[in-house]
């Protein structure tokens, strides 16, 4: 997780979708992408 976190790697839809769940928010609340 820290490597989203930190930027080394960028969020993609799977990966917002997946924090999402985990953090129990919309995709939304995330990236507004």
């Amino acid at each position: 997780m820290s490597h989203y976190l930190n930027g080394v790697n960028p969020l993609n839809a799977r990966t917002v979708a997946s924090f999402a769940k985990l953090l129990k928010v919309k995709p939304k609340d995330i990236s507004p992408q």
